[in-house]
């Protein structure tokens, strides 16, 4: 990520480091088993893991087996230093109960942030319903929204991962809808520990470098431990011009053509559009459609509202043309966005008492990325019109301009105030601004945590446990944004004129800094107009947390031998707060409505009660050798949505050695957070689909149960020119604000699943899980298409939704909707998890017995489907892409994904290669029509290899491919455009891999 403070130190580092690293680096190849490469586990556990630890996240109490009511996954630390493991989203994102969501190739739509998403649940405007934890506690949040970046956390000081799915609001509180992740980190280490990485793709580019040391140690003779961590890690860029499927933007409007290339009409130098002039003629007869007009788009290949005619472009002298070309605005995009890290953790304990042991953590990470896009596409201006003065000295001078300009835009037509007052007036003018320079988004995420806490036993046999601690965390968001224009100051530096006493053209009006401009052709724009029109856009954000949590275990003795209930009681206090300060430039809405922003500054309080009970009963029959139940119950006070409950239940049946049952129910619940409830009024760009289209019309007339020429008079009441022959634009400027009227979302999780270990096969371990998830009064932004159809479906004027949306005069297009915040939705999932294990000794080999682990994880979905609005029809995304499904920043669900593993180890020595599977997808619009370009793409897989090796006691080498096969990710076109569904790049970035082959290497020095 060029330019950034720390890279210029991270060359010197990594030479250093390595030089170190071989001049320590003694011993034979094949020595003795080293320490850093973990020994495997009995047979008899579920998988290999890197400390004989029960998990219990998602629990306040351990189960008194090695299997809880509640589903779980744990990722050991071995699993990552086998993959390449720079960042934790990828490592998570390739196990089948995440969904992909925004990760480090999410360019266009992204946020610059890493998400998790378990089942699918996060809400397409961002939301989460997935916790995150560190160490057991709520980790910071990255945005009003409640993300939580995991790019923060470095990948080489994490020992172990817990997942847990089923819902855990009752132990953990909101946003535990779906689940949590706890990030769990190693407090015992002793000694010193240095580890470097290293990743290239085959093409040479998105390198990857890692540099992390770890330094532990016992203080005051055992009493204590102190633990130091410091990770630095560096990403470069994937161009998307680098692969051939991402260069240039494909579109599948059937027909049975396949994809097509396409464009965008804002293009350089500009286009012209209208002005009251009769069509130009078409010198190389080129007008398909023969209606006179001149046909932009060769192959007659159709963009946005279809062929746009009467319209010229400018050459580079500023004469117009009439056949321009259209811009290819995907050559520049990312495909993987640069990053860096920074990051420092500090834990320590220290025993005070035989009943009190204080802690501490401390940490800090600054993450820095960069979101990159093509140049500016500004529509200028997007509401009104666009004043030219020919008096313009750089315009005035250009007798064709100038005699094009009269022609048709000052003549008293189509907006024109007065013919001949020598000022053109254009309604639709269209311009892509190369010399302003792409745009780009560098973003600066600083995030400092502490706590501090106390925990002990007490009473005469010191069972009486508990565990009390405060946490702060506040993060620190700078995102500065260069590249975008404003229209405001591209209509003040039109009107120019002659210095007479310096002879230089300069603005007539001078404020700011104007200076002149010109728009009519590729380069007219000066680098002093192009720093003039496009403004430093800046916005800042602060996020604070204050918890203050408890708890007490013990044990309830009833005096029985075959039970022994433990009850755990405790109570937390957590305060969130946010405040978004955009800079004038983007309040002001000068740079569009696309780019406005409003502040936010708001809080609120949650006040909790929790217990928690667990009671494993001994009975000893044949087939029924245990029975443990649980159960959880929360109560909060929301200073924003009052009392809410979430409770839980759960148990677990031992019926023989090799066969045990569980099952589980709860409800869960999430609260708004601060920015669903505060935030200012804010624009972007969603995939929209008119219902007013024409080839629409039928559609939307079904849903409103009329007739065709009733919806489409209806269209045009709403200010649709011409219903019979209109096509809206595939994007549309949708604002959104808080809505503190917002109340809590509910979810019911029931699931049931077995573990069998068979004698006849030792070593051999099948589990499966069923789930079924029904979140109803779902927080989410409404769909801008589901706006507009809703507004039809009223067939009403005054109705809410048609007030909602704004359409420009003339032709119809909207020009802005008001998409509401609302509890409306529905989200239901249901499905199966599998994993099936193989772990045993096999015989030896070469005087040496190695240990093989086979792993496969599966995921089958019968249902992922929501309802965006009550009494709306249920939207069916299974395996689909397309439609509602996937566009801009939503990401395809396959139905099904597996991970499978299979690795060989021996005392110094680890191979293991990965086959990772992505289920078929089928095209929203399969069943409509019989002519896409792709109705359906079939499963991919990827193949990853890897390798650990012992060089010395202290030495260990790591090396490996992903991708080992170079995939490329199946093309399912941009998704505002045609019939594609795309999130970007032709394809979607978070479920495919978009970057190739890639190759990495590692070193880990034990001091």
């Amino acid at each position: 990520m060029g330019g950034m403070a720390y890279r210029k130190r991270f060359g010197s580092a990594l030479l250093s480091a390595a030089s170190l690293l071989a001049l320590t680096a003694t011993g034979p190849a094949l020595a003795e088993a080293p320490p850093p490469l973990e020994e495997a586990e009995a047979l008899d556990t579920s998988r290999p893991s890197d400390a004989d630890t029960i998990y219990v996240t998602g629990v306040r109490i351990p189960p008194a087996g090695d299997w809880s009511s509640l589903p779980s996954l744990v990722v050991t630390s071995e699993d990552i230093a086998l993959s390449r493991g720079f960042a934790l989203e990828d490592v998570l994102n390739r196990t089948p109960l995440f969904a992909p969501d925004q990760t480090g190739t999410s360019n266009l739509g992204g946020e610059g942030v890493s998400t998790l998403n378990l089942r699918a649940l996060n809400a397409a405007s961002g939301a989460p319903r997935t916790l995150v934890l560190l160490n057991g506690r709520r980790y910071a949040a990255s945005d009003e929204f409640g993300r939580v970046d995991v790019a923060a956390l470095p990948a080489s000081l994490v020992r172990r991962i817990d997942v847990v799915t089923g819902g855990a609001s009752a132990a953990h509180g909101a946003d535990a809808i779906a689940g949590a992740v706890n990030f769990i980190l190693d407090k015992e280490f002793e000694g010193a520990d240095v580890r470097l990485r290293y990743g290239v793709t085959d093409e040479a580019d998105g390198e990857e470098a890692n540099v992390s040391a770890a330094f532990g140690a016992p203080i005051a003779g055992g009493r204590g431990h102190a633990t130091l961590f410091a990770d630095y890690y560096d990403r470069n860029a994937v161009e998307a011009s680098e692969r051939r499927f991402a260069s240039v933007p494909l579109d599948d409007q059937g027909g049975g053509a396949g994809f097509q290339p396409f464009g965008s009409s804002r293009i350089p130098g500009g286009l012209a559009v209208g002005g009251g002039r009769p069509p130009i003629p078409d010198p190389l007869g080129r007008d398909l459609n023969g209606d006179g007009a001149v046909d932009l788009f060769p192959s007659g290949l159709a963009f946005e509202s279809g062929a746009i005619a009467p319209a010229a472009g400018f050459a580079p002298d500023g004469a117009p043309n009439p056949l321009p070309s259209l811009y290819n605005f995907q050559d520049l995009n990312y495909l993987q966005i640069p990053a860096e890290r920074l990051s420092v953790f500090a834990m320590g304990d220290f025993d005070l008492s035989p009943a009190l042991t204080v802690y501490g953590e401390a940490s800090f990470a600054d993450v820095r990325n960069t979101q990159r896009l093509a140049e500016d596409a500004n529509d200028i201006p997007e509401a009104g019109v666009l004043s030219v003065p020919l008096s313009n000295p750089l315009i005035a001078d250009n007798a064709v301009l100038v005699d094009f300009l009269q022609t048709n835009y000052d003549n008293g037509l189509a907006g024109d105030a007065l013919a001949g007052d020598g000022v053109a007036t254009i309604a639709d003018f269209r311009r892509r601004m190369t010399e302003t320079g792409p745009r780009r988004t560098e973003r600066d995420i600083e995030t400092t945590r502490i706590v501090v806490g106390g925990e002990g036993e007490l009473g005469p046999a010191q069972t009486i446990a508990y565990d009390v601690y405060y946490s702060f965390s506040q993060v620190n968001r700078q995102d500065v944004i260069e590249g975008v224009t404003s229209d405001s100051q591209i209509q003040q530096a039109l009107f120019a004129e002659t210095d007479f006493v310096t002879g230089d053209v300069v603005c007539v009006d001078r404020s700011n800094g104007c200076a002149p401009l010109s728009l009519f052709g590729d380069g007219a724009i000066s680098a002093d107009a192009a720093q003039f029109i496009s403004p430093l856009a800046e916005e800042r954000l602060r996020t604070r947390q204050h918890i203050v949590s408890g708890v007490v275990t013990a044990p309830l003795d009833f005096g029985g031998e075959s039970v022994t209930p433990v009850v755990a009681l405790g109570a937390e206090y957590r305060k969130e707060s946010a405040e978004f300060r955009p800079n004038e430039v983007l309040q002001s809405g000068e740079l569009g409505p696309g780019a406005t922003r409003g502040e936010t500054d708001g809080d609120y309080d949650v006040w909790s009660l929790f217990s928690e009970f667990r009671a494993p009963i001994e009975v000893g029959a044949p087939l029924l050798r245990s029975v443990e139940v649980d159960g959880s119950v929360r109560v909060e006070t929301y200073s924003t949505v009052g009392g809410v409950l979430s409770f839980g239940g759960g148990a677990v049946w031992t019926l023989t050695d090799s066969f045990q049952f569980r099952t589980r129910y709860q409800r869960a619940v999430r609260a708004p957070n601060v920015g669903e409830l505060f935030s200012g009024a804010a624009a972007n760009a969603p995939s929209f689909t008119d219902p007013c289209n024409t080839d629409q019309l039928g559609s939307s007339a079904a849903a409103a149960g009329r007739s065709v020429e009733e919806t489409a008079d209806f269209c045009a009441s709403l200010g649709v020119a011409n219903p019979a022959a209109f096509a809206g634009l595939p994007q549309v400027i949708a604002i959104t604000e808080g809505n503190p009227g917002l109340t809590e979302e509910t979810a019911r999780t029931w699931t049931a699943g077995f573990r069998i270990a068979p004698e006849v096969a030792p070593g051999l371990s099948l589990e499966l899980e069923y789930y079924r998830i029904a979140l109803e009064d779902a927080i989410d932004d409404v769909d801008p298409t589901t706006v507009a159809n809703l507004c039809i479906q009223s067939f009403d004027a005054n109705d809410p939704f048609c007030q909602a949306i704004v359409r420009l005069p003339g032709n119809g297009q909207v020009l802005e909707l008001r998409r509401p915040r609302l509890n409306l939705g529905l989200e239901r999932r249901e499905g199966v998890d599998w994993t099936a294990i193989y772990h045993r000794s096999l015989p030896p080999l070469f005087g040496v017995a190695p240990e093989v682990y086979a792993e496969q994880i599966g995921s089958f979905a019968f249902r992922n489907e929501r309802r965006p609005t009550r009494g709306g029809d249920l939207i069916d995304c299974n395996g689909v892409f397309g439609g509602a499904c996937s566009g801009i920043a939503d990401f395809a669900q396959p139905k099904w994904r597996l991970a499978n593993r299979l690795r060989l180890q021996w005392p110094n020595v680890a191979l293991q290669s990965q086959v990772r599977v992505e289920g078929p997808l089928r095209n929203a619009f399969a069943d409509d029509f019989d002519d896409l370009a792709a109705p359906r793409v079939g499963a991919v897989a990827y193949i990853d290899v890897s390798a650990r090796l012992g060089l010395s006691d202290r030495l260990t080498a790591s090396f490996g491919a992903d991708n080992v096969f170079d995939r490329s990710p199946p093309i399912l076109g941009f998704g505002f455009t045609g019939r594609g569904g795309g999130s970007d790049a032709n394809t979607d970035p978070s479920l495919y891999d978009v970057v190739g082959r890639r190759v990495f290497i590692g070193l880990d020095l034990a001091i």
